[in-house]
C-alpha cells in the first residue's frame, strides 16, 4: 500500500451537499466537523463500503490495477451464503482492512485493525471489530466500530463502542 499524506478530516461531498444549515465560515474557511459528527459520517460510510458489492465480486480485475484500485471497485467481495466457520476469517480480515484503508481517508491508514470470530451462539453470524484512529483536525480520535454480520444474508450493521 502506499503510504497517504495525513489530510484534515473536512465533511464529505455528499455532507457538504445535503447540509441543511449554512455552511459556517471564518476567515474564509469552513468549520471541521465535530468529532461526534466525523465518527458517526465514518461509521456510516463504512456500512455503505461493507455493504456494497465490489465489481472484483463479479469481474476480474487482475489486467486492470488502476481500476483494482479506483472508487469503481468500491465495496466489499459478496460473503453472504455458508456458515462462518467455512469462512477464510484471515483473508477476510485482510480484505476489510484494505477496503477501509483504500475508500476512507478520514482513518489512520495504519491504525486500521480488523477482528473477524465466529458467533458463540450461531454458525451463521460473524462478529466484526474495527478499531483505529479517525484523523481529525486536532488530535488523533480512537474508534471502535462492532457488527454481527449474517452470513445467510450478508448484510452489516456497524455500531460505534467506545474505543479502549
Amino acid at each position: 500500500m502506499r503510504a497517504r499524506a495525513h489530510v484534515e478530516a473536512r465533511p464529505s461531498l455528499l455532507d457538504r451537499l445535503t447540509e441543511r444549515r449554512p455552511p459556517q465560515v471564518d476567515g474564509g474557511v469552513a468549520f471541521a466537523p465535530s468529532r461526534a459528527d466525523l465518527r458517526d459520517a465514518v461509521l456510516r460510510d463504512l456500512s455503505w463500503l461493507l455493504n456494497c458489492a465490489s465489481l472484483e465480486a463479479t469481474d476480474d480485475l487482475a489486467a486492470y490495477p488502476h481500476v483494482r484500485r479506483s472508487v469503481l471497485n468500491f465495496g466489499m467481495r459478496a460473503w453472504a451464503g455458508g456458515r462462518a466457520s467455512a469462512l477464510d476469517q484471515d483473508g477476510m480480515e485482510r480484505a476489510i482492512r484494505e477496503a477501509v484503508v483504500q475508500f476512507e481517508p478520514r482513518i489512520l491508514a495504519e491504525s486500521v485493525e480488523v477482528r473477524c470470530n465466529v458467533h458463540a451462539q450461531s454458525h451463521a453470524i460473524l462478529s466484526l471489530e474495527i478499531t483505529g484512529q479517525l484523523c481529525p483536525a486536532t488530535a488523533p480520535q480512537a474508534f471502535q466500530f462492532r457488527s454481527d454480520i449474517d452470513i445467510e444474508s450478508g448484510h452489516v450493521v456497524l455500531r460505534s463502542q467506545e474505543a479502549m
